[in-house]
């Protein structure tokens, strides 16, 4: 018994239709062969070939030309051909055979609305559409944009994506290293230990996302923040120490500076680092400075709003200061 054919909505149902496209789950799209032509000169040359009179393709009158697409990622690409408002698709998957299909038949105009839709769509799903990129031949864009919107999702929660196990290995590896990278890269652009050239004991740390006009405004919300013997504060009564930390000069030759910034700041800049290094991305700046429960790295045990609002505030000047350093450090990893 032959499958039931299904119809479809407007725009696909007028009757001045000359041409039935059917999907390969026979949902069919009266559509007009002008308009398929001017969006594709795929289906351009495909309407120029003769018709036979006695073809079994035709439908209450109409030839019918059958694809491989489902119905779904017809009617999304089908509308994007029409003067009518786009269709906002739902997820990763239709998002992806449809830039498949706008593809696969020229269709420079819905290609380029759908490689929008890609890009919002990253900050909801960048997982799913990173899965569903790289089973296409030539993506290497789409890949790399997923792959980078994919930093806000630490490697230790992909279990929680079971679109990754649709993949193959060699993409699986290939975006594991690329997280790797950007967490190396985003760890040490926080601050490092600099062991060239140094012969004291004591540590000399560097931070290339600060520079100088911010390293004392830094050191002193850090200052502001730390409470040194105030029990009713529950603080630790902590000796502060100094250590040289060194910073990119404002000058056009950009040489290091060494100052002499309070331990704490130190720790702050740690802290910040591990976090960064589970997730490389500036989300995770933003998120710490929406925290209410943390102590920031031991920075502020105390808890108290004083300390609360000292710590964020030193660390969403830090973002602000910071934040194009930081893009332009990940965009020089390697994918």
């Amino acid at each position: 018994m032959p499958t039931e054919v299904q119809n479809t909505l407007v725009p696909f149902d007028i009757p001045a239709a000359d041409v039935i496209i059917r999907s390969c789950d026979n949902v069919d799209f009266r559509s007009l062969k002008v308009i398929l032509s001017m969006a594709s000169p795929v289906f351009k040359d495909m309407f120029s070939l003769p018709i036979h009179p006695n073809s079994a393709d035709q439908h209450d009158g109409l030839p019918v030309v059958r694809v491989t697409e489902t119905g779904t990622t017809l009617d999304n690409l089908l509308r994007l051909c029409y003067p009518i408002c786009p269709p906002e698709m739902k997820n990763a998957q239709e998002i992806c055979e449809a830039l498949d299909a706008a593809r696969k038949y020229m269709m420079e105009r819905p290609e380029k609305e759908i490689l929008e839709q890609f890009r919002r769509h990253t900050k909801e799903d960048p997982l799913g559409l990173y899965a569903y990129a790289s089973k296409h031949v030539g993506w290497e864009e789409e890949l790399r944009i997923a792959a980078k919107a994919s930093l806000r999702i630490p490697s230790d929660e992909w279990d929680r994506y079971p679109v990754l196990l649709t993949m193959d290995v060699a993409s699986y590896v290939r975006l594991q290293g690329y997280h790797q990278r950007c967490a190396d890269c985003v760890a040490y652009h926080v601050i490092n230990v600099d062991t060239s050239d140094w012969e004291s004991t004591e540590p000399l740390y560097y931070a290339p996302c600060i520079d100088e006009i911010i390293v004392e405004l830094l050191d002193n919300l850090v200052l502001e923040a730390r409470h040194t013997a105030d029990k009713d504060l529950n603080a630790n009564d902590i000796i502060r120490r100094k250590h040289l930390l060194q910073v990119m000069s404002r000058d056009i030759d950009q040489y290091r500076e060494q100052h002499g910034v309070d331990g704490w700041l130190i720790h702050l800049l740690e802290f910040i680092r591990e976090a960064m290094r589970r997730k490389p991305h500036m989300d995770t700046i933003r998120d710490l400075e929406k925290s209410w429960d943390s102590d920031f790295g031991g920075v502020a045990p105390c808890r108290c709003p004083e300390c609360h609002f000292r710590i964020t505030d030193a660390i969403s000047l830090l973002r602000r200061y910071s934040e194009q350093s930081f893009e332009e450090a990940i965009d020089r990893v390697t994918f």
